[in-house]
């Protein structure tokens, strides 16, 4: 086993370190061998510790109402929401303490000499920092376990660095190398020893300067990835995926895949995941995956648009969340017909038969509505009397159960964006009318608001009613299931309208990711007390179920009425900012950002 002498041999060279400079995570990554298969690169710890102090997410994890949230929880699922570190026993030490002893950065590597995964080669590069004494103390304990196994340490020099050998016992083929590099020990280790030493001997050679073969920086693929973030990140990892791919085709994992989707999929050359937990709400994660740049992954790419600039500007200051989209639709209907024909028969022409049944109702899917959309979609939620949503009134009902804070009742308003408001305001009049005529009951009404005509569709009537509103205005069509919502968007269309540009955390946010196909902002504040309001009124509902029912319902699920949920005051104790998901596929890469600020 090479775990365990790898980590053993860390203790080897620490008293010879001096603490004279401490190398900055790039540092690392400049030792690390330029074909690295898969790197994990850690910023500096104490920087990191510092700041995990005052960022705003976990100081709410650690609030005494989400805690005693949290405790009941893992109560009832037996303490399964920790970590389980047990699986790793066999590495002689909780990866939590590792973490801990560490003051610097640093870097983990991973190669596959000669594509086979079975020959991995692992390397380990350590910044010690300042405080060096919780790793030393970490070191001696894996030594006296590493003695116990018997392995065999030898020293030896070269180019100027002290390396040390260490081979487990009943003649392994095995072995882990040590070296000492000034404040750096790297650490590299394989079950082939001859692809161990020729990895540690790069290492040091980088350090000394005697290779020419360059380093991870100087890896163009690396370089690509690294320059698509938009933040300095605490931790990233990223992989080169054409080794991963080469062995996924070889054992024959792909053979059942469709041939173009198994050569699509063969084409992603990387992928890199960073993140980062800054003072306050700023918060980073981020995945970031190499797109060819041309065949399938090109043709889905070249359908998406960024920021929907004219409808955002429809959007009022006080919306409390958004959400825009731009896609051709057209174009993506065109390439899902083309793909379905020729890989999938049968489902093309189930797409054809429901095509022609909405022309038997009048409305020709391709030509009167795919046609006439732009692409752009946007949507946002706005505070809205609780009446006007029927989870708003019942929600109130069980809250009241409760006695606890009560959030707002938010509405939505989707926009679409059109060519002939005209012609699609013609089209939707004849989808509710088929719709209604099938139902006596329902009515379309039409009232003026703002100089716009607004209708409402009764879709249902009976003991609940839902009803849909919309309104066509010059490029757009409105859709909301709440006319206070509608009210609000057509506003906007007034001299008293004052725009999302004049709320500065949004504006910001979405000039900041204006490339972005699709984009999600929410207030952070008022998401968390919705999800806290409607978990607790869940748990009243399942009080109010068991009584009239008389049946233990609330026994039987995870919450009931004796979760200790959070007030929903607690988040404003924390959070005064946005979280948002923003997706963006350009140059060359998918990227998916989640972020809160």
């Amino acid at each position: 086993m090479i775990a365990t002498p790898l980590l053993y041999i860390l203790s080897a060279g620490l008293a010879a370190s001096s603490p004279t400079a401490y190398p900055a995570r790039d540092y690392l990554l400049a030792l690390a061998p330029p074909d690295a298969m898969a790197v994990a690169a850690l910023g500096d710890m104490d920087e990191i510790r510092a700041g995990i102090k005052k960022n705003a997410w976990l100081r709410f994890a650690r609030d005494e109402e989400v805690a005693a949230l949290v405790g009941h929880f893992e109560g009832l699922f037996g303490g399964e929401l920790r970590p389980d570190w047990g699986q790793l026993d066999e590495l002689g030490f909780d990866p939590s303490e590792f973490l801990a002893s560490l003051s610097g950065s640093a870097v983990l590597f991973s190669d596959v000499p000669g594509g086979n995964p079975d020959d991995m080669v692992l390397g380990l590069l350590v910044e010690l920092g300042e405080d060096r004494e919780p790793f030393h103390e970490l070191v001696e304990k894996l030594l006296d376990r590493s003695r116990a196994e018997g392995a065999t340490v030898t020293g030896g020099e070269y180019q100027g660095a002290s390396v040390t050998a260490v081979s487990p016992p009943d003649d392994d083929e095995g072995a882990a190398y040590l070296a000492e590099l000034g404040d750096v020990i790297a650490v590299v280790a394989s079950g082939d020893r001859e692809a161990a030493l020729a990895r540690v001997r790069g290492v040091v050679d980088r350090w000394s300067g005697a290779s020419e073969g360059g380093s991870l920086l100087s890896n163009e693929t690396y370089q690509l990835a690294r320059s698509r973030s938009s933040f300095d990140p605490q931790l990233e990892v990223f992989v080169d995926l054409s080794v991963f791919w080469k062995h996924l085709m070889a054992s024959g994992e792909l053979d059942q895949a469709p041939p173009m989707l198994a050569a699509e999929l063969e084409r992603i050359g990387w992928v890199r995941c960073a993140g980062r937990l800054g003072e306050g709400e700023e918060t980073d994660l981020e995945v970031l995956l190499g797109a060819p740049e041309d065949g399938l992954f090109a043709a889905v790419a070249s359908l998406l648009g960024g920021v929907p600039v004219d409808l955002v500007e429809r959007i009022p200051r006080n919306a409390k969340g958004v959400i825009t989209m731009s896609i051709d639709f057209a174009g993506a209907g065109a390439l899902a017909k083309d793909l379905a024909r020729e890989f999938d028969p049968e489902s093309y022409q189930e797409m054809q038969a429901g095509l022609q049944l909405t022309q038997a109702l009048g409305v020709d899917v391709e030509e009167d509505v795919l046609s006439e959309l732009t692409g752009e979609f946007a949507s946002f939620s706005i505070e809205v009397p609780a009446q006007e949503s029927l989870l708003g009134a019942a929600g109130g009902v069980l809250r009241g159960l409760s006695g606890s804070s009560v959030a707002p009742t938010y509405g939505r308003v989707f926009m679409l964006g059109v060519r002939d408001t005209a012609s699609v305001s013609a089209t939707l009049e004849r989808i509710t009318g088929s719709v209604l005529s099938q139902d006596a009951g329902a009515e379309d009404h039409v009232e003026s608001v703002f100089g716009h005509e607004v209708h409402a569709a009764n879709l249902w009537e009976g003991l609940v009613s839902i009803r849909m509103y919309w309104s066509a205005i010059e490029g757009a069509l409105l859709l909301s299931m709440q006319p206070t919502a509608l009210r609000e968007a057509l506003r906007m269309t007034t001299d008293d309208g004052i725009g999302i540009g004049e709320n500065g955390v949004f504006a910001s946010v979405i000039e900041e990711n204006r490339r972005a196909s699709a984009l999600a902002i929410t207030d952070t504040a008022a998401s968390l007390g919705v999800l806290l309001d409607t978990l607790r009124s869940l748990s009243s509902g399942i009080k109010l179920a068991s009584a009239l029912t008389g049946k233990p319902i609330d026994e039987m699920l995870p919450i009931g009425p004796d979760t200790p949920w959070p007030d929903i005051s607690v988040v404003d104790r924390y959070f005064g900012g946005v979280s948002f998901k923003a997706f963006e596929w350009s140059d060359g890469a998918m990227r998916l950002h989640i972020a809160s600020r």
